[in-house]
């Protein structure tokens, strides 16, 4: 029973680590190294990843992807530095359907 839970709890790390933006399979196999209720919270606690950032140009600091003004200096992101949006990047390029 204990071996089940220890598997079936690292999964549901995994799932909520990757709905985060983060690697689930590395959470995964992390948290069945330590306990799945330290990775957990780990995961919890850790900001967005890098991906869902972008940097503004003018004061260097991390804002969200979608922003259209900087938080820190106030500085307006152009429409052509808006992120890639990759599902639509992926169906117009890769997935030719």
């Amino acid at each position: 029973m204990w071996f089940i839970l220890w598997i079936f709890l690292p999964i549901l790390v995994g799932v909520f680590a990757s709905s985060k933006k983060r690697s689930g399979v590395g959470w995964f196999l992390l948290s069945l190294i330590i306990s799945p209720l330290i990775a957990f919270v780990i995961v919890l606690v850790a900001g967005p990843s890098q991906s869902s950032m972008k940097k503004c140009p003018k004061c260097a600091e991390q804002v969200k992807a979608e922003a259209t003004v900087c938080r820190f200096c106030r500085y307006e992101f152009s429409k052509e530095e808006k992120p890639v949006d990759w599902k639509e990047f992926e169906k117009k390029y890769i997935n030719k359907s």
